[in-house]
């Protein structure tokens, strides 16, 4: 039973094996008088080849990794469950989530939802490359509602409009990871649906909290994932650290374009009604 009749029903999604992870839920959600219902995580293990080769990413030659594919279809079970429901929307959460208490203020009326939604993403991964609207569509106590404008990825916490679970699952999905899928505009749906971006972010996952605090994440928050992505690792991306330090060794002109660059792209953002940069997690 919801602790309100009005609060957006929430799913989270766990596999049976990792009964920390379902504890922890458990009790960070009870604390806070979140009645949920747990969405049985689909193993990799279950994933039969023949699954696993349909999942190609256009101009690759290889499908996307195992563990994708089955933290997509886990997804899926979640879109299902709220496509059956009544309410207007229902609450994904990935069970590594760390989420504020003023969550359950948002959970518990959906009016704040800007009209026409289809997606409301609570979670930050703190990335840069984040765009929004620079208008406000939305607001519930001090977080702030905008829309979605650039890739944000991350699938640990986002609301979802029962009409649009119906036609995610109808539709002839990218071949991507699930959070490309709903968060990137040239590779999913971004462009396409009226997304929105809670700001500042609700939740976050464990693993990337602890990477921006520079440190070993909890043994529960450890990626269930065999293929990680980059933005997904844990510490520093040797990628950037290299570039960082290419940039300080070639010296002062290289760094004034970048800065050059760097403005006539904010300039570029302004002009369009937009701003970038990323969104902070506030507990």
């Amino acid at each position: 039973m919801l602790r309100s009749q009005n609060m957006i029903p929430a799913y989270v999604i766990n596999l049976k094996l990792r009964t920390d992870r379902a504890e922890r839920i458990g009790r960070v959600f009870g604390d806070l008088g979140i009645d949920y219902q747990r969405v049985d995580a689909v193993p990799a293990a279950e994933i039969g080849a023949e699954l696993h080769r349909t999942w190609t990413r256009p101009g690759h030659d290889r499908p996307i990794g195992v563990g994708h594919v089955a933290c997509f279809l886990s997804h899926m079970r979640a879109w299902q469950a709220i496509a059956a429901a009544p309410h207007r929307y229902g609450v994904v959460f990935e069970d590594d989530v760390i989420v504020a208490p003023d969550l359950v203020d948002l959970l518990s009326r959906d009016d704040w939802i800007p009209d026409g939604a289809d997606v409301v993403k609570l979670e930050t991964k703190v990335t840069r490359e984040t765009r929004i609207d620079r208008r406000i569509s939305g607001a519930c106590g001090q977080r702030k509602v905008h829309r979605l404008r650039g890739k944000h990825l991350g699938a640990a916490g986002y609301i979802l409009a029962r009409q649009t679970a119906a036609r995610l699952l109808q539709a002839d999905l990218p071949k991507y990871p699930v959070d490309r899928v709903l968060f990137h505009e040239t590779e999913g749906f971004l462009a396409q649906f009226n997304i929105h971006q809670v700001v500042p972010g609700l939740c976050i996952q464990g693993s990337v909290l602890a990477r921006l605090e520079k440190r070993s994440p909890e043994r529960e928050f450890v990626s269930d994932i065999a293929y990680l992505t980059r933005s997904d690792r844990v510490g520093p991306k040797p990628a950037a650290a290299a570039e960082a330090g290419r940039r300080h060794r070639l010296g002062g002109l290289p760094r004034l374009r970048v800065s050059l660059t760097r403005l006539g792209y904010g300039l570029g953002l302004l002009l369009q009604g937009q701003r970038g940069g990323a969104i902070p997690f506030v507990p």
